[in-house]
Order: C-alpha cells, then structure tokens, then sequence
C-alpha cells in the first residue's frame, strides 16, 4: 500500500502539484506476490492458433512480441499501424474505473514499436479482415458502449487456448515480460530494452537481463574472441554487437599519438599489446 501511495505521489510531483515526495519512509519494497510465467516462443505460436475467436490471434501476437500493456494494446485503432506494419505508434491507453477514461500512455508520451518482421502478415491480414477502414476504428472491439474489448473477455479466450496445447494459464501482465524476456535474449542493452518495453526506471527492465540464462557466458566468450582478434583475424566475433558498435560510433578512427599530460606520447592499445605486455611481465618473474 505503501508503495502504491508513493507512486501516486511521485506522479503529483511530475505534474508540478506536489513538491517534494512527501512519502520518503526507507521502508523495503515487498517482494512479488506473483512471480511472472514466461512462455517459450513455440508455446505463444501453438496456442495463437487455436485461440477463439481467430480475431484475438493478431493481439496476442502484438501483445506477446510488441510488449503493449493491456489498455494500450486495447486502445489501438486502425491509424496507428503503418502502411506495411512495420510500426506500431502507441499514443493512448483506456481504463474502465467509473467509466470509460482514454488518456496517454503510463509513461505520458507517445512511443513507437518497431513490430518484429514474422507477425507483420498476420496484423495486416487482421486489418484486411476484421478492423473497419475508418482511421479511428478500433483493432480489437467489444461489447461495451465505448466499444472496447473486456480484459476479462480476452484472459477467458486466451486461458482456453494455452490449456488447449498444454500450458499454464498466464496473465496479460504475463505477456509484457514475455516481450522483455525476448528482447533480452537479443542482446538488447539495458537502455534499449527500457526503450522498447517503455519503462522510466532500469528496476522493471533489469529483471528481463537477469533471468536470460547463459548471458554471462556468452559474454566471456565474445571477450576471448576480441582478445585473441589479432592473432586470428577469422575468429568467430560477435558480428551484431560489432556492427551496432559501428552504427552507433561510426567505424574506429586510426591509431592516433597525442602528448599525454607529462609531455610523453600516448598510444592506443589493442587486445593483442595487453597481451605481450602481460606475457613480458610474466616472464620476469
């Protein structure tokens, strides 16, 4: 409860109407009650289909590899979905306490989700067959006045399906830390997992790089083959940290001698004079 009053008011402080966070006890966040089931890839696939009706299959494909909360994911309309559904602008979010309540995303601004290639056909075949062609028409519809889908609605459908192909049960929530998990396994940075799952803080986002398993020995790995790059220039490298490098920095500048600050010349090492260093320094004892 306590925590819940504290995002309240961490919310009041952005907004300009409190200052400071009154609520600044050390008190320990309270564990989960609920740990978060991951489903695997051929999982989600299986249960997408026979899922029913076959219009809720596009919104658990988007749900599950876009990481979409439930009111936004409710809230998408025809407009926000690129021509060839490559794009996915997420400017709104619904709620339903005391009514129907459209407003901006959690985080408070609009956000754009690349949608990743092997979805792309089924979201356009949706739009093709069960979304109206007005720009404002809703992607997922429902029985209520607003039009929008039930939460309850849509768990129901996608509880039957997964106990069809022989899965647990899972929540919606459950579908965003699927997202998170496989963006993780990508090697996504930190920065651009919390970018993707739209996150403010690294303490939602750390999670997802924490329970990818094996992570730390890829990591060793690709260091070995960096070390032993010179020596072996057809050493398996881990081309996509390597090309995101260069995307990002642009391609190295060559090696450069500048005065250091005691007048001497400075080089640039490589993986490979770290080793001779260490190897003559080695050998002197």
């Amino acid at each position: 409860m306590y925590w819940h009053l504290h995002s309240i008011c961490d919310t009041a402080v952005g907004d300009g109407l409190l200052a400071p966070n009154p609520c600044q006890l050390n008190v320990k966040k309270p564990a989960r009650q609920i740990e978060p089931v991951t489903l695997e890839p051929a999982q989600v696939a299986a249960a997408v289909k026979v899922i029913e009706p076959q219009r809720f299959q596009a919104m658990v494909l988007i749900g599950e590899w876009c990481g979409l909360r439930w009111g936004e994911l409710g809230e998408l309309r025809r407009k926000d979905i690129s021509d060839n559904a490559e794009i996915i602008t997420v400017a709104r979010g619904h709620r339903h306490e005391g009514g129907c309540h459209i407003d901006t995303p959690k985080s408070g601004k609009t956000r754009t989700v690349a949608v990743p290639p092997h979805i792309r056909a089924d979201i356009k075949h949706h739009l093709d067959t069960n979304v109206a062609d007005a720009p404002e028409a809703l992607l997922l519809t429902g029985q209520s006045k607003c039009g929008h889908l039930s939460d309850a609605t849509f768990r129901d459908a996608w509880h039957k399906a997964l106990k069809a192909v022989g899965c647990q049960p899972t929540r919606l929530q459950d579908m965003r830390h699927f997202c998170g998990t496989m963006t993780a396994m990508t090697g996504a940075t930190l920065t651009e997992n919390m970018s993707r799952m739209d996150h403010s803080t690294v303490t939602s986002s750390v999670i997802y790089q924490d329970v990818v398993a094996g992570a730390d020995e890829k990591i060793a790995t690709a260091l070995s083959a960096l070390a032993s790059a010179d020596a072996a220039p057809t050493a398996s490298v881990n081309r996509l940290a390597l090309q995101r490098s260069v995307r990002r920095r642009g391609p190295h500048p060559p090696r450069r001698r500048t005065p250091d600050d005691h007048g001497g010349i400075r080089h640039a090492c490589t993986p490979m004079d770290i080793a001779r260093v260490s190897s003559a320094v080695q050998s002197d004892y």
